[in-house]
């Protein structure tokens, strides 16, 4: 499933710091899991040497996407009058 999905990539990630690739670089080859922007930010964050940073505005920035997502789903669906 997604999941399973998900896990692999994330573990491939680990793998790929692990060997030395950079954060960012190994999230922009993850594919779709993440989408295109978090790669550029994590670059930026490397580069001026505030990835953790980076990464707590990241998790926020996702965080909040998830709950407006979440709000939006469990909204009922209005029907013109």
């Amino acid at each position: 499933g997604q999941r399973r999905t998900e896990a692999n990539a994330l573990r491939d990630i680990e793998q790929r710091v692990r060997e030395g690739v950079s954060l960012s670089s190994a999230v922009a080859g993850a594919g779709s899991l993440f989408p295109p922007y978090v790669s550029r930010l994590l670059h930026a964050g490397e580069s001026s040497g505030t990835l953790e940073a980076t990464l707590r505005d990241v998790a926020q920035t996702a965080d909040r996407s998830a709950t407006a997502k979440e709000r939006l789903a469990s909204r009922p669906l209005m029907t013109p009058a």
